[in-house]
């Protein structure tokens, strides 16, 4: 009886986990992004003037903030896996960037 049990719990954890919608990582930041602009929006009370100048402005800010991070990641990353075969002047390099970009 208990495995019975236990075998139609299993089953039904096994449905309701497979039948949840599927996002890709980029739909999913493309969702995240449409949610915080529309917080945004409504939290500092943006007009249609106000959008059309208040969004590029950001956008750009963004687009270089994602830019400095992807940049200092690569840099850890190369320093974390190549650290043997890096010279002195390569990893004091790699580890100024890091810090500059902080």
């Amino acid at each position: 009886m208990n495995r019975i049990l236990a075998i139609i719990i299993l089953g039904m954890l096994f449905l309701s986990a497979s039948s949840q919608k599927k996002c890709s990582k980029a739909e999913q930041i493309q969702r995240f992004k449409d949610q915080k602009a529309s917080f945004i929006s409504e939290r500092i009370g943006l007009n249609d003037a106000a959008s059309n100048r208040f969004w590029p402005i950001y956008n750009n800010y963004s687009h270089k903030k994602d830019s400095l991070i992807a940049t200092r990641s690569m840099a850890r990353r190369n320093l974390e896996t190549n650290m043997a075969n890096l010279t002195n002047a390569e990893k004091e390099a790699l580890v100024d960037l890091q810090i500059r970009l902080r």
